[in-house]
């Protein structure tokens, strides 16, 4: 509860703020970071993941 709870408010609240917004969006994506932030060939265990450590999707269909 602890761990979702803020990602639920979190993700809501970009929704909301996308409908509030004036300018015409759209579309949002959403993405896991458990899939979209680990997954690729030269991975290693680091802390903190930062955009640098994106999944590479190629591999991710490699390997399924």
């Amino acid at each position: 509860e602890s761990l979702l709870d803020p990602c639920i408010k979190g993700t809501v609240n970009v929704l909301k703020s996308c409908s509030r917004s004036k300018c015409s969006i759209k579309r949002v994506v959403l993405t896991s970071s458990c899939s979209a932030i680990r997954y690729r060939a030269d991975a290693q265990q680091v802390s903190p993941l930062s955009e640098s450590h994106w999944s590479d999707a190629e591999y991710c269909k490699r390997h399924n």
